[in-house]
């Protein structure tokens, strides 16, 4: 097994039920996706992959049929990373690229959000500052909007990649923004103060997941700024 898209795992569970994609939303313990396999391991003709739990026959067909992009299967293993107790065990440090983006950190409804996060910052264009950030927007529909910084030689005239994900998915009708995941390596990637006024104009309620590959941190946009500006019209 050479790789296995976790935010399309992730996305099929929560269509089965096992997952909310608003905050109303119930969880159905019953429901969800069991990986058989993991990346690396050998796989044989006609092995089971998953083991897929739903409330109908119709529901565990159509997950079945959105799982079968969600595996590649090659030839040759690919190249592993040292687990956390591994790398404890061996008694030393090492680079921090050696870790997966934030996965012995998030829980399993945040891991696909960040890893479309990690999937945004591919795009970035960021060659001045070499620092390339991706955010993934979801709202309550379920819908998914991505954004990568991109800059310019003016400096102002940067657009970071929250504001990028946020337009994106207003301009594309998006109301309800429920979660924004925000992801790049090196400084914990916290928002800057005018993508902080942006969220609280866009996405007031919304639950802000950053990660810089090695942890995660939770804010709401109240917290991440307690005093936004308003507009006072006179009365």
């Amino acid at each position: 097994m050479r790789r296995i898209n976790a935010l399309e795992v992730g996305l099929t569970a929560m269509s089965l039920g096992a997952g909310r994609a608003t905050q109303d939303d119930v969880i159905d313990p019953a429901v969800g996706v069991v990986l058989a396999v993991k990346v690396g391991d050998r796989v044989e003709v006609g092995q089971p992959l998953v083991e897929i739990h739903a409330r109908s026959a119709s529901a565990a067909d159509a997950a079945a049929l959105r799982l079968e992009a969600a595996f590649e299967i090659g030839p040759e293993p690919p190249g592993t990373r040292p687990l956390i107790l591994d790398r404890i065990a061996a008694g030393g440090e090492q680079p921090s690229a050696a870790v997966e983006p934030a996965r012995t950190l998030a829980s399993g409804e945040e891991q696909p959000l960040i890893d479309a996060a990690w999937r945004a910052a591919e795009a970035a264009h960021a060659p001045y500052s070499n620092y390339a950030v991706g955010c993934a927007v979801r709202c309550a529909d379920g819908r998914l909007f991505l954004g990568a910084n991109v800059e310019n030689a003016s400096y102002g005239l940067t657009c970071c990649a929250e504001r990028v994900a946020l337009f994106k998915a207003v301009t594309e009708g998006a109301r309800d923004i429920v979660h924004v995941a925000v992801a790049a390596r090196g400084a914990m990637p916290f928002p800057c103060g005018a993508c902080r006024q942006v969220l609280a104009e866009l996405a007031p309620r919304a639950r802000v997941i950053i990660t810089d590959g090695r942890g995660v941190e939770r804010r709401t946009v109240a917290a991440l700024l307690p005093a936004r500006f308003v507009v006072h019209t006179p009365s």
